[in-house]
């Protein structure tokens, strides 16, 4: 049986009347029959889990005020223009049809224009509407509406959506839906998606109950097609395959869809910072730099990153160490003035292989550097036996498009859908999952390899070992797996660059060049490189350059190293 009104065995009508006489005196009249079922179906009927479930979420409406948010809140200007998503009408069922060009999201320009409380709260309005909705077209129609059509429109998508602010909030929204409007989502329909969204997924699936995962539908090149099974062509926008078009012709029936967008600078009333609870803290000797080397296994996963420093500025960046030992420049070391600006951004890492992360402060003799990171390694998901793709997704992107721009989406559709046939085969061969109860949401913790942290010492001397951490994001509610990733640390320097037999030696001309001031834009911060503590004249860098040599030869036998312990899940 379905566990619907009207549609209930005899065991399903039993656990309704407990759930009802062990809530009696917290029932109010808009606590019928079809609401507590959503709850009992969200819990499989376990009267015990239920109950819970439903009184924390009486708890949640009254802490929160959500009758006031609904009845009062003045939505933000800039919510209600940039945040893309609408209401485009019925499906073929009778049940709300909400459309999201979930791919023109700019959530950082977002939570720079109003606070992160006031976007929880124009979503709470969105939600208590389509309840509303829900309820008026069950008595409209005389059945049961099982909940609103998603269909999330994934153009667009890119490595900005992958800043950790947005996903978190993003998967904040989601447990909300999750936890306090529970059954009320028919199924996801997921259109276009681009070859970065196994990865963007791989964020928000943690959050995802099993049950949620399951009415998900990634649909292949046939989108349009495969939407009218669905949605009628009437109901549907020309723009997405059906007929339906605003009165002036718009064919994205943008008088009742929000498409999003970049949101303009003049709306941005803040900086969104990184809270220092999901950071760690570490001490940089002066004369010394912090490496962190990563085993990556799968070809285009990403690099997310965050560090400030204080008081003065450091040098990072990124290399990938071939399997003959030859170096190659990721993300170029430079300096970045950390200690005025959060520094933040995701590298995209192409190939599998070994990668090196470095914080370099070898450019400072006087000044130590107090430095607070946040390091992640973000691999795609693999493993989509629970979502339903389309065999058409991963075999077939022909659908002839109406423009230029859509049939370039179906190109990356294609690459994406290869990608996650590819992962998924050897997912099952290579991984193992661990599951984490967090809170009543099932958290699959992604693999976490060997972490070691090595400070090499300018002179070679002094090679310590350092605490083994990785970064649980716990206030965030961010799952282990995708936390520093690291298995082999090496403190060697040949040239500059990481990896070598030698300890921190460098050519004079590297090590000038290392010194030198220079500017770079990276990460949409213009990065201006302080020039005081490396502003000494060149003869006397020339002097300090022989110097050191000397003292490396020296002191090089004194130098040690230590493993650390490997994290194991």
């Amino acid at each position: 049986m379905s566990g619907f009104v009207g549609d209930l065995s005899p065991k399903q009508e039993d656990k309704l009347i407990k759930i009802k006489e062990i809530l009696k005196d917290v029932l109010t009249p808009e606590h019928d029959d079809h609401l507590l079922l959503r709850f009992l179906r969200a819990r499989n009927f376990d009267v015990n889990k239920t109950e819970t479930m439903f009184k924390k979420d009486l708890e949640w409406r009254a802490r929160l005020g959500v009758k006031e948010i609904a009845a009062n809140f003045k939505l933000p200007e800039v919510c209600d223009k940039y945040w893309p998503g609408g209401h485009a009408g019925f499906d073929k069922d009778g049940e709300p049809v909400w459309i999201e060009p979930t791919g023109m999201l700019d959530v950082k320009g977002l939570l720079q224009s109003c606070k992160s409380g006031d976007i929880i709260k124009y979503h709470i309005c969105n939600l208590e509407r389509f309840m509303k909705t829900i309820n008026e077209q069950t008595q409209k129609l005389g059945k049961p509406i099982a909940g609103f059509t998603y269909i999330m429109d994934m153009h667009g998508l890119g490595r900005q959506h992958l800043w950790k602010p947005g996903v978190d909030l993003y998967n904040q929204i989601t447990s909300i839906l999750q936890d306090h409007y529970p059954e009320c989502l028919k199924k996801i329909l997921i259109v276009r998606a681009p070859k970065i969204f196994p990865l963007v997924y791989a964020l928000c699936r943690p959050y995802l109950s099993s049950e949620t995962r399951k009415k998900i539908h990634i649909l292949g090149g046939d989108w349009k097609a495969a939407l009218l099974d669905f949605v009628d062509e009437d109901v549907l926008p020309v723009y997405w395959g059906g007929k339906a078009t605003d009165a002036d012709g718009n064919t994205m029936c943008s008088s009742k869809i929000c498409l999003g967008g970049e949101v303009p600078k003049s709306y941005y009333s803040q900086d969104v910072d990184i809270a220092d609870d999901n950071m760690t803290e570490r001490d940089i000797k002066r004369g010394s730099m912090l490496e962190f080397k990563y085993r990556v296994t799968k070809p285009g996963s990403f690099f997310r990153y965050a560090f400030k420093t204080k008081d003065h500025d450091i040098a990072f960046g990124i290399k990938r160490i071939e399997s003959n030992g030859q170096k190659v420049k990721i993300l170029e070391t430079t300096r970045v003035n950390s200690h005025f600006v959060l520094q933040d951004g995701q590298v995209e890492l192409e190939t599998a292989g070994y990668y090196v992360f470095k914080f370099d402060n070898r450019f400072s003799w006087t000044k130590p550097k107090k430095i607070m990171y946040m390091l992640e390694l973000l691999e795609p998901v693999g493993d989509l036996d629970e979502e339903q793709v389309s065999s058409k997704a991963l075999n077939d992107n022909s659908q002839t498009t109406d423009n230029k721009q859509d049939e370039e989406s179906n190109n990356k559709n294609n690459e994406i859908n290869k990608d996650v046939e590819n992962s998924v085969k050897e997912d099952r061969n290579t991984e193992k999952e661990c599951n984490v109860m967090e809170n009543d949401k099932e958290v699959t913790q992604e693999k976490v390899t060997e972490l070691k942290e090595v400070v090499s010492s300018n002179d070679g001397s002094d090679v310590k070992e350092v605490e083994n951490v990785v970064n649980k994001d716990t206030n965030a509610g961010q799952p282990e797996g995708i936390k520093d990733n690291l298995n082999e640390a090496q403190g060697e320097e040949k040239d500059g660059d990481t990896g070598g037999d030698t300890k921190g030696e460098s050519t004079k001309e590297e090590i000038k060049d290392e010194m030198a001031v220079s500017v770079q834009e990276q990460d949409e911060y213009v990065v201006v490189n302080s020039t005081s503590e490396s502003s000494t004249k060149e003869e006397n860098i020339e002097k300090s350059i022989e110097n050191k040599e000397e003292s490396e030869k020296e002191e090089r036998n004194d130098v040690t190293e230590i493993e650390e312990q490997v994290i194991t899940v």
